[in-house]
């Protein structure tokens, strides 16, 4: 990959508009809004939009890119105390070894932007070498290790309940395992932390952490509200209209009787306390939602029935 020489001054964060520790998914959202707000298509006789378009696209092919950013990142982090020693600002100067304490710092590298625009592998590690002290001449400095991202899957009772499982990381050395322990009451996109699990750092410096994504798979009968567990109960308008007791699953239990109480509308919601997500910080509840059903087809009696159902309902109103 080629370091580009313009990292030094410019903000490839900045430029989309996000964190620097947002993840791939919030620096995909920001990239497609930008290129649908600044798309020559849309800005046909905008010069200023089509050139922060190049740049959002181009921020976005390095950002977009876990490899390219992991560089990226390394590369900031290695030139933070880089600065610009010429008026065009195209000349940058740093200390070797990392040490921007003193002005009277007697070894310093220059890099000269305006001829030298791209550097590839070889010239990339070189110049880090210089500014990160791996050099013969100047003092070695550690850094800290890349944080690391995978995608935990998990199904709805997993995550209701909580399990130690494990993931998979793949990487270019091959694939890792590691044992996540995951807390009862997990949410959808909640990531879980794994101190020092991430990247090695460098010179002897601290890796850094590894990140599970929970995904959590849908329910065929279970849906979430925060701490609540959510269903459906259909029942007939007779049922509704007098009152009735049916029976409601639970999740990793047995049904319970729940009274739906005379003149109960559709979309009513009946709460079974204590049978909702249990974690520390407590237990939610289960809300049944109540829906009426009406049959395709009756029968002759049958209609005769509600028609005088009918019948006498007009006569009261």
């Amino acid at each position: 990959m080629a370091a580009q020489a313009d990292w030094l001054e410019r903000d490839l964060y900045a430029v989309m508009g996000v964190a620097e520790d947002a993840d791939a998914k919030s620096i995909g959202r920001a990239y497609r809004k930008l290129a649908r707000e600044l798309h020559p298509d849309t800005h046909p006789d905008d010069p200023d939009a089509a050139e922060r378009f190049k740049d959002v696209t181009a921020a976005y092919d390095v950002l977009g890119d876990p490899t390219k950013r992991a560089e990226y990142d390394e590369f900031r982090r290695a030139v933070a105390g880089a600065r610009r020693s010429d008026a065009d600002g195209r000349t940058w100067t740093w200390a070797d070894g990392g040490n921007f304490a003193g002005e009277d710092e007697q070894a310093w590298t220059t890099f000269d932007g305006s001829t030298w625009t791209t550097f590839e592998a070889g010239g990339f590690d070189d110049l880090l070498s210089r500014v990160m002290g791996r050099s013969s001449g100047g003092s070695p400095r550690t850094w800290r290790g890349d944080d690391l991202e995978a995608v935990l899957d998990l199904s709805f009772e997993d995550a209701v309940g909580g399990l130690t499982t494990e993931l998979t990381l793949n990487g270019p050395h091959g694939s890792q395992s590691f044992k996540v322990r995951v807390p009862p009451g997990v949410n959808d996109g909640q990531r879980i932390r794994l101190p020092g699990k991430g990247g090695p750092g460098g010179n002897g410096g601290l890796p850094g952490d590894l990140y599970a994504v929970v995904r959590v798979a849908a329910h065929p009968v279970f849906g979430r509200r925060g701490l609540d567990l959510t269903t459906e109960a259909l029942i007939g308008w007779p049922e509704a209209v007098l009152g009735t007791e049916i029976e409601v699953p639970t999740l990793g239990g047995s049904p319970v009787r729940v009274r739906v109480p005379a003149g109960t509308p559709h979309g009513r919601t009946l709460r079974v306390r204590g049978r909702g997500v249990r974690t520390d910080k407590g237990r939610g509840d289960l809300l049944v939602s109540i829906r009426l059903t009406v049959p395709d087809h009756i029968s002759e009696e049958q209609r005769q029935a509600v028609q005088a159902v009918a019948d006498a309902f007009r006569v009261g109103s």
